[in-house]
């Protein structure tokens, strides 16, 4: 993934971001996060839809 970070104070120009993720899943779709982990958050059938 690549971030535009054009817009940002020119002041982090120069800092390294490292970002961890442990699932794969894309974020719509049945397979997908909003579906499959928006239960635990107390997501309903309209928000894992949307």
């Amino acid at each position: 993934m690549k971030l535009i970070c054009s817009h940002l104070d020119k002041r982090l120009a120069n800092i390294e971001l490292l970002a961890a993720c442990e699932v794969t899943n894309q974020l719509c779709e049945e397979s997908g996060a909003s579906f499959v982990f928006g239960p635990q958050k107390g997501g309903d059938l309209v928000i894992r839809y949307s």
